[in-house]
């Protein structure tokens, strides 16, 4: 685990690489790169999470292994698309890697920001057979768990969709759901593992309320050959 030092963690990582320790190295750059995330430090922590993926495939094929790159992949997905936007293909290859991992270790709770990882990336290359599976996908594990911060992201997530496919009523409708499960004490701001999502405004913000900037992915691009290569 990763233990308090004097030295930044960044170069705790460097100095435990350099000695060959590679479990401790990537411990700290996952660290070093979770940090950078929580600073808004996105090609930095890029850096970091990347760094620790290569250093993965020098260990042993193991659970924990796969477990530590699931982590570490989910955590890449949000500061690749703050830095290289939704649809890059680095997106896509994060979070399906990630999604193969889930499948692989029987991991659910982190399926949850893959997929919705996913859905953002499809939805923004205008493929919208796998975007629509996707957010069903979502809302299935939101309400199977009945938890409500997943059942607040999948209504804000859906909503966002909705929003920028001109359906405005069944978009606010989303909304609407999403505000009834919202607790400001519990989600101050819902971000944490999930791919650019921040808590819903008030109500009384409009028809796109609990619709902010950072929920929702812009427009689907409208390039033939981009819903192509999503598909693919």
């Amino acid at each position: 685990g990763v233990q308090k030092c004097a030295l930044p963690i960044s170069e705790l990582a460097v100095h435990f690489e350099q000695g060959r320790d590679y479990p401790r190295a990537i411990a700290y750059l996952h660290q070093a790169g979770e940090n950078a995330l929580q600073r808004s430090a996105s090609t930095e922590a890029i850096g970091h999470l990347t760094k620790a993926l290569a250093l993965l495939k020098t260990l042993p094929h193991t659970v924990e292994r796969s477990r530590q790159e699931l982590t570490t992949q989910v955590a890449l997905g949000a500061p690749l698309m703050m830095t290289k936007g939704y649809t890059a293909p680095e997106v896509k290859a994060a979070y399906e890697r990630a999604r193969e991992l889930c499948q692989e270790v029987g991991e659910t709770t982190q399926l949850f920001p893959v997929l919705v990882g996913l859905n953002r990336f499809y939805y923004g290359r205008n493929s919208s057979r796998r975007a629509i599976e996707l957010r069903e996908q979502l809302q299935h594990l939101a309400h199977n768990a009945q938890d409500p911060s997943l059942l607040l992201v999948s209504h804000m997530n859906l909503g966002g969709n909705l929003f920028f496919q001109g359906e405005f009523a069944r978009a606010h409708a989303h909304s609407e759901q999403g505000l009834t499960v919202y607790d400001p004490q519990r989600h101050p701001v819902v971000s944490a593992g999930y791919p650019l999502i921040s808590a819903p405004r008030p109500a009384s913000a409009g028809l796109s309320a609990g619709l902010t900037p950072s929920t929702n992915p812009p427009p689907p691009q409208n390039h033939a050959e981009t819903h192509h290569t999503a598909d693919a």
